[in-house]
């Protein structure tokens, strides 16, 4: 289980559904100093989550899966979604 924040959570394209973002980051010791790892993930439900909630999420209950995504720049990223297994 790891606690993640809120970045977004807004209605999707279809307006029947909220695309939320979230973010989890942690500081790494590492032999050439402090590292920040952070992972953020995008899940669509019913319900719209405040910006900086903290949620606590079982990674375990699903599938991370990459889907492709155009931002306003015209460049295409994988984003990473959270699927129930």
């Amino acid at each position: 289980m790891k606690t993640f924040e809120v970045i977004s959570s807004n209605p999707s394209n279809e307006g029947k559904t909220f695309v939320t973002k979230i973010n989890h980051k942690v500081v790494v010791k590492t032999f050439a100093g402090d590292k920040t790892k952070s992972e953020t993930y995008y899940i669509s439900g019913s319900k719209q989550l405040k910006v900086g909630a903290k949620v606590d999420v079982d990674l375990d209950i699903f599938n991370i899966m990459d889907h492709p995504f155009v931002n306003p720049e015209g460049e295409e990223i994988m984003l990473k979604w959270l699927h129930l297994k």
